[in-house]
């Protein structure tokens, strides 16, 4: 039996039009992304790594402190300051998350975070992984610390907990991750959203990312994973968190 090559369907409006039927195909795609269930972690975890006993592995949390961009980094002082509040706060492990050119920087953080106390075993760097380990590394995360980044969505296809800190630069309800474990911060300044790309382009001295602090991190942080914090001795003072 012969086939006939596809060829493309005779359309009655113009090009920039939108038929009924294509209408009605986005709708339906729409309703599919709004139902569909994040993947199953542990069926995923399975096929990774042969197992879905996650019980007995230490719990991690996984920073990401790069994006592609600087304007969308929140300060890698704060990702330091954050790190040292979980390892006192915590007994959960830290992984330093990102790509192979961005090792460098990772280490540095990680060293950072390991000054006061010494080298620290629970802090570890992971970077230029392929995308089917990063999918196992997130997977199993207690929660995911991003900017704004692919990560941040990595995480929220996996329904696994999330913060994003985000700059003003863009919308984060057009830009954020969706997902109900998905937490966002970001400053709302004046002078935003001023939808730039690059940090020498803002006049503000990245205002929208630096009055956010790691208190204001570590506030979500403890409500996303209260498990986690013990609360008599570590509970953070209200009136930093304003």
């Amino acid at each position: 039996m012969a086939f006939r090559r596809a060829t493309p369907a005779r359309r009655l409006l113009p090009a920039t039009s939108i038929h009924i039927s294509e209408h009605i195909t986005l709708l339906l795609a729409l309703i599919r992304s709004r139902l569909c269930r994040a993947v199953d972690t542990v069926e995923l975890r399975r096929k990774l790594t042969g197992s879905d006993n996650t019980e007995t592995d230490p719990k991690y949390i996984v920073l990401s402190p790069f994006s592609n961009s600087f304007l969308r980094d929140w300060p890698s002082e704060q990702y330091v300051q954050l790190g040292r509040a979980i390892l006192e706060r915590t007994s959960a492990r830290l992984i330093l998350l990102g790509s192979a050119n961005q090792e460098c920087f990772l280490k540095a953080v990680a060293e950072q975070i390991e000054t006061v106390r010494g080298v620290d075993p629970r802090v570890e760097v992971a970077a230029g992984s392929d995308m089917q380990k990063v999918i196992g590394i997130v997977s199993s995360a207690v929660t995911t610390i991003t900017n704004n980044s692919g990560l941040a969505h990595v995480a929220a296809m996996l329904g696994v907990p999330s913060i994003s800190i985000y700059s003003f630069s863009h919308q984060v309800v057009e830009w954020g991750p969706i997902g109900d474990q998905s937490a966002f911060i970001h400053a709302r300044v004046e002078c935003g959203p001023c939808a730039y790309d690059t940090l020498r382009e803002c006049l503000h001295g990245h205002r929208c990312m630096r009055i956010i602090s790691h208190l204001d991190v570590l506030k979500v942080l403890e409500k996303q994973a209260e498990s986690l914090f013990d609360k008599k001795e570590f509970a953070l003072p209200a009136e930093k968190i304003a």
